[in-house]
């Protein structure tokens, strides 16, 4: 299957990352998979992106993504309907 192969190529997730895959796996919380990450990754760092809006943050995954992708002196807005997940 091509997904499981190129899926094997990404890296693992390391730190808080990887803290937040067990969290979100055990209280079934959806977050993006790693092939999506990636992708976000390269699409953020390609275009010196430094404002992003997040909408439908759940427990903020994909936000330390791009946060981290986006490196200093970036923002992200983030909204979230879900106010025990906003907390």
């Amino acid at each position: 299957m091509p997904i499981n192969y190129i899926q094997s190529l990404l890296p693992s997730s390391e730190g808080i990352l990887k803290d937040i895959e067990g969290y979100a796996h055990l209280n079934n919380i959806p977050i993006i998979t790693s092939d999506v990450s990636t992708l976000l990754s390269i699409l953020i760092k390609s275009t010196s992106t430094k404002k992003i809006l997040e909408i439908g943050t759940a427990i903020g995954y994909s936000s330390i993504v791009m946060a981290k992708s986006a490196g200093n002196n970036s923002q992200i807005l983030s909204i979230e309907k879900n106010s025990a997940l906003a907390e």
